[in-house]
């Protein structure tokens, strides 16, 4: 199982709603999909346009950087929305470091560290970096004045 087999497993079962819940957004049976995303399976490929189905759904690139890694490219997004407010800028950011302690925490209950659950960290280390990335942007177009006087 390689670093691509892994996002697009991932990717798939992380979905809000799990696996069932993405094949239902994606319009196609779950059990269909999960042969489509089991790196055992020989048979059953996803397709490009299914990949970036996933990514759409899930809102989850990592299928795409791990592309990007491969063909010795970094994956960097044009633009990131800024957050409704500062606050809110700072409580996401917050939530996905606490996120990355809470994934970090189970991968290393067992004493080892798989290539599944480093993907998973890293994957939880970029969201912390978006919303990082969200932050900066939301208080670089933040109006000087945030409340009236």
């Amino acid at each position: 199982m390689d670093q691509l087999d892994i996002a697009i497993h991932q990717t798939a079962h992380s979905a809000k709603g799990g696996l069932e819940g993405l094949a239902r957004m994606m319009g196609t049976g779950a059990q269909v999909l999960r042969n489509k995303v089991c790196p055992s399976n020989d048979t059953h490929k996803l397709t490009i346009r299914e990949a970036v189905a996933m990514m759409d759904a899930t809102d989850d690139d990592s299928i795409l950087r791990v592309i990007a890694e491969m063909r010795g490219y970094t994956l960097e997004r044009k633009a990131l929305p800024d957050a409704p407010s500062i606050i809110d800028a700072v409580l996401n950011a917050d939530a996905e470091h606490g996120a990355i302690a809470h994934q970090i925490r189970e991968a290393i209950a067992d004493g080892k560290l798989t290539e599944a659950e480093r993907a998973a960290i890293t994957n939880q280390i970029k969201r912390a970096n978006d919303t990082l990335d969200a932050l900066r942007s939301t208080v670089t177009n933040a109006p000087t004045l945030l409340r009236k006087s």
